[in-house]
């Protein structure tokens, strides 16, 4: 690891944690807020009935929302941190404008993105042209999983290795090496025993809930992300398969900065998390 706090590629623009800086919060979000601006939809249909010139429709006034205001919060290195709130509290809201997946786009076509406030790490200001690089540090995991059912478990981790690990990344891997990381994966979270399963769905008998996600958890982890985010981890799960997955993210936690959205945790799984916003 290089001794520079960041350094910028060229490309996309994306920073390098170091790793040295034990010291100091990984992510700190300070002021932070999120408004949705979109057209007013009704006076817009009533617009385009009324009147024949279209000039009007581009006058028609416009609804903003405020999905967030004034945020302040931290998440350490290294640890387990959770978002924490009830439905419709702005957790997922949160979670992905902290990863990436939210820029700043208030000139859009249909619905703008307003974006104020500061986002750093170690202390760094991640800015708009950057926010994008954000994504290649990060993993993410979707509430939904999204997997192909009739692969099984190996194959898909080894079509999410194909995909990432070649390409822009520049990053290229012999066959022999792929089959390593996969293995190695497959192990570190306790897959050996479904690694041969199909992953199945509603038609295609599958792994159970746990291991599918465990399994999308593999899928983030083939690029060594320095942050995994996971949106609501232990939805749809039974009480032993939750605590089951959040005890595999505090052991990963231990390499890694994890920050997952979560509703309403029982105490068993509230006594894992290191850190609660």
């Amino acid at each position: 690891m290089a001794s520079a706090a960041h350094r910028r590629n060229k490309s996309d623009g994306k920073l390098l944690l170091n790793a040295d800086n034990k010291g100091e919060n990984h992510i700190i979000v300070e002021n932070l807020s999120l408004h949705l601006v979109q057209p007013n939809n009704l006076i817009k249909n009533l617009f385009s009935k009324t009147f024949s010139n279209k000039n009007h429709l581009k006058n028609s006034p416009a609804i903003e929302k405020c999905l967030l205001e004034n945020i302040y919060c931290k998440f350490p290195r290294n640890k387990l941190s959770c978002i924490m709130g009830p439905s419709g509290a702005g957790k997922t809201t949160l979670l992905n404008l902290i990863s990436g997946r939210t820029s700043n786009d208030p000139h859009g076509k249909s619905t703008c993105t307003k974006i104020r406030g500061t986002m750093k790490i170690n202390n760094q200001p991640i800015v708009n042209k950057n926010r994008k690089g954000m994504r290649t540090l990060c993993g993410y995991v979707a509430q939904d999983d999204v997997m192909m059912a009739s692969l099984t478990v190996r194959e898909n981790i080894r079509f999410s290795l194909d995909l990432r690990l070649t390409g822009e990344t520049g990053v290229e891997l012999t066959a022999d090496q792929k089959e390593q990381k996969i293995d190695y994966l497959i192990n570190a979270l306790g897959l050996s025993k479904c690694a041969n399963s199909r992953i199945g769905n509603h038609s295609i008998r599958g792994v159970s809930g746990g291991e599918r996600k465990r399994c999308a958890i593999a899928m983030e982890m083939v690029t060594n992300p320095k942050i995994l985010f996971l949106d609501e981890p232990t939805t749809g799960l039974d009480a032993s398969t939750a605590l089951s997955v959040l005890q595999l993210c505090k052991k990963l936690s231990k390499k890694m900065t994890i920050i997952m959205t979560i509703h309403q945790p029982r105490a068993c799984i509230w006594e894992l998390f290191d850190h609660a916003v």
